[in-house]
């Protein structure tokens, strides 16, 4: 059937692709799996790419690898919906600035997932779920609105690099990144929170400090 939506999911996990594809191979008569990859590579060099649905696994530590993923997929034709656990709060915000048509919860049923796949095949306004909308809310009360790059020296700082390390991974000056930080400070402040250590980088980032 040439109107069902063709739909490649992304991810590091194989067990993971492979169950996601099997649970929405019971909504075959709306769209069709055409293949699950493990790298962004795989899916760019695949002889069905571009397809109508890119379906992400979000649940990655690094949010600018997150974002870089995001936007790589992000064409005309393409768009892209995000999966993730939903502790990972600094994620749906980080998927949705990089151009995510979607972030859903793992939480959410097949049913939903598949919805929300015809909907971003037919262009049509994303309107989360209740299990989503209670999760992105959380995010917007708890964290205030950084852009991409924010994010990443944010999550870099969180994870101990020094400002020069942040600035040579990213293809930045010392003094952008300091830049950056304060940007990410004062934000912070607006809305309550004090960033005075790694830790408090690392845990607003959207993870658990790890051990110092």
């Amino acid at each position: 059937m040439n109107d069902r939506v063709r739909v490649a999911i992304l991810s590091e996990h194989q067990m993971f692709a492979d169950g996601l594809a099997s649970w929405m191979a019971a909504f075959e008569n709306r769209h069709v799996v055409v293949c699950a990859v493990r790298l962004p590579s795989a899916l760019l060099d695949h002889p069905e790419f571009p397809v109508d649905v890119v379906v992400i696994d979000g649940d990655q530590r690094d949010l600018g690898q997150l974002a870089a993923r995001v936007a790589a997929f992000v064409t005309p034709v393409t768009r892209v919906i995000v999966v993730g656990s939903s502790a990972h709060r600094a994620h749906s915000r980080i998927a949705r600035a990089a151009g995510a048509y979607a972030y859903l919860a793992k939480t959410e049923s097949a049913q939903e997932l598949s919805h929300v796949i015809a909907g971003a095949a037919l262009g049509a306004g994303f309107e989360p779920p209740p299990i989503t909308a209670s999760l992105m809310l959380g995010a917007l009360q708890l964290h205030p609105a950084l852009s991409p790059q924010e994010y990443r020296v944010m999550a870099l700082v969180g994870d101990g690099l020094p400002v020069k390390q942040v600035a040579s991974q990213l293809g930045l000056s010392q003094d952008t990144v300091r830049t950056y930080l304060k940007r990410i400070r004062a934000k912070h402040a607006a809305v309550g929170i004090e960033l005075n250590s790694r830790i408090d980088f690392h845990r607003h980032a959207g993870g658990e400090p790890s051990a110092p």
